[in-house]
């Protein structure tokens, strides 16, 4: 079973800079820094990006919070990790594919419990884990794929009400909105 972990200790500053930097978030009161501080400092864990959340909503849709998850056993690297970082998070979820057989979870950690709350890639696991250009393509091709069939469904829409236009009651023409919208 193949491991990556996702720490950024490059990122961390040395104990006496981490304690200036949270002097400072609290007498400036930089909200958004003190969400991402726990009681031990700022994380050496990176949030998600906009790019990596599409590659992670694409290829692993099914969030299932960790103590639930039952699709594959969870490796003794991932589960340190988990006594680790669990006091830094408000919950850990596994985002996974739909189909328990495919490979490859993800274990994200979601900060707060606000809708908007910062998430954070903490680790994947698998047989074998692809680098992460090849995840960006397969959840491309994915998306493309999806996105055709549902725009194949609107112009189907389309087409059945162009052609049903003429046997259109007054009654229901009179009910239906002036510009016809499909929503995508």
């Amino acid at each position: 079973m193949k491991v990556e972990i996702y720490r950024n200790d490059t990122d961390c500053e040395p104990a006496d800079a981490q304690a200036e930097a949270l002097a400072l978030i609290e007498e400036l009161n930089l909200m958004g820094q003190k969400v991402l501080v726990s009681g031990e400092g700022r994380d050496p864990w990176t949030a998600v990006t906009q790019e990596q959340l599409f590659v992670l909503r694409n290829l692993c849709p099914a969030r299932t919070p960790l103590e639930a998850y039952d699709s594959d056993a969870i490796p003794l690297r991932v589960l340190s990790l988990v006594r680790e970082v669990r006091p830094r998070f408000h919950r850990l979820e596994v985002w996974h594919p739909a189909k328990a057989n495919l490979p490859d979870p993800f274990l994200v950690g979601v900060k707060t419990d606000a809708w908007n709350a910062p998430l954070f890639l903490l680790a994947r696991w698998g047989t074998e884990l692809d680098e992460w250009p090849a995840l960006e393509r397969r959840a491309m091709e994915l998306w493309v794929e999806r996105r055709r069939s549902e725009l194949h469904q609107i112009a189907a829409q389309v087409r059945a009400t162009i052609e049903s236009l003429e046997s259109t009651t007054l009654s229901v023409a009179a009910g239906l909105q002036a510009t016809p919208i499909f929503y995508n």
